[in-house]
């Protein structure tokens, strides 16, 4: 079985080039043109009515929640594990064959980092499901997503257990970066799409697969400045003590806000069963 990658980012970039360099006295600015996700099934039409589900896995390369920088299970001799024990999982559906929004729940499991805990650190380990949905001028709205409702988009609270605490960092809904809420309309760099495309072998796969390759699509996602709240709660081991850089204190509610979050993390081969998924960039 033979992959091939296609790398379908650029054209994108060298049309945002194009629209830089237009003469200056133009009247007239044209919208903004990006690419679209796109999706088929051979003998089928997806639609609202049918939608099509589909399911990728992946990693995460580096990330921080509030106080939280995760660099894995120590190993020793300044060695650590994976950020995340175990493989990202995702799940979502498209409800279009043409798209400029896809939607992915990601399942992040056994991601450890390490917490002060008293005069000692202990290790921190979490589970949750982010929502995301991405856009295909590069932005992204992060948020918790219902299971069956992969379109809803919300908070979502983080549980860090170790054995001498257990705090809770929020993840509220937000657009990444937080200027693309308001200018829509502009290229950003904090998801990229590639369409990569795998060779099929037999007669039923052939059949599907007129081509003799099925499509999938692969997210690279950098996100910082990622807004996070951590709720603190002294009967569960969880206090201010030194207020970690970047965090500002809100006593009313005794919680701390952070601006500086950071993921960074790639889904590979997101497939829908059957049929075809990827990402075409406007020419």
């Amino acid at each position: 079985m033979r992959r091939v990658r296609v790398v379908l980012g650029f054209a994108a970039v060298i049309c945002a080039f194009g629209a830089l360099t237009a003469p200056a006295f133009a009247r007239e600015r044209k919208p903004a043109i990006f690419g679209k996700f796109t999706a088929s099934i051979n003998g089928k039409t997806i639609s609202p009515g049918e939608p099509a589900a589909t399911k990728g896995h992946g990693e995460v390369e580096a990330m921080k929640l509030g106080p939280y920088v995760f660099t894995g299970r120590n190993l020793g001799e300044g060695k650590h594990g994976p950020v995340c024990e175990r493989a990202l999982k995702s799940q979502g559906e498209v409800a279009s064959e043409s798209s400029e929004t896809v939607v992915q729940n990601i399942t992040f499991s056994k991601c450890v980092s390490t917490r002060r805990a008293g005069s000692s650190e202990e290790a921190v380990v979490f589970h949750f499901t982010l929502g995301m949905e991405f856009h295909s001028n590069g932005s992204a709205v992060a948020g918790e997503s219902e299971a069956t409702e992969v379109k809803i988009i919300k908070g979502s609270t983080v549980h860090f257990k170790g054995s001498k605490s257990t705090c809770e960092v929020i993840i509220p809904e937000q657009t990444v970066p937080v200027k693309a809420a308001t200018k829509p309309e502009k290229e950003y760099e904090s998801a990229a799409y590639e369409t990569e495309e795998e060779e099929v072998e037999g007669k039923k796969a052939l059949k599907e697969f007129p081509s003799g390759f099925q499509q999938k699509l692969d997210i690279t996602m950098e996100f910082k400045k990622l807004h996070t709240i951590e709720q603190l709660n002294p009967a569960k081991g969880c206090t201010n003590g030194k207020l970690e850089e970047g965090g500002t204190f809100n006593k009313e509610h005794d919680t701390v806000e952070y601006a500086n979050g950071i993921l960074e993390a790639e889904l590979e081969e997101i497939e829908i069963k059957g049929g075809n998924v990827g990402f075409v960039p406007a020419v």
